[in-house]
């Protein structure tokens, strides 16, 4: 069985530091998933065949509640901010 790893985001908004989001990966029950989400987090694939880098530093939150979940969205708008693709909203909350 394998065991489950915990990975984390640093936030910030605005640029300022607003605290650290951990989660676990639930690698017993879905370990292809978890490995793919851990190496996200990581950067350790390098860059797409886009040649866009795999990784999640600096990617968005559009929707935050607080213990229970965080939505986020890595499209880039005509002005090149992350939007979030339900409102096309640009947003300040970004993993550092």
């Amino acid at each position: 069985m394998a065991s489950n790893l915990k990975v984390f985001f640093d936030m910030t908004i605005s640029g300022a530091p607003a605290g650290r989001i951990v989660m676990e990966l639930y690698a017993d029950t879905t370990p292809r998933t978890a490995k793919n989400f851990c190496a996200l987090c990581t950067g350790e694939k390098g860059t797409g065949r886009s040649g866009k880098p795999l990784h999640y530093k600096g990617s968005p939150f559009h929707r935050v509640i607080p213990g229970f979940m965080c939505q986020g969205a890595a499209s880039r708008g005509a002005t090149g901010r992350a939007e979030s693709h339900s409102t096309g909203r640009s947003s300040r909350t970004r993993t550092s």
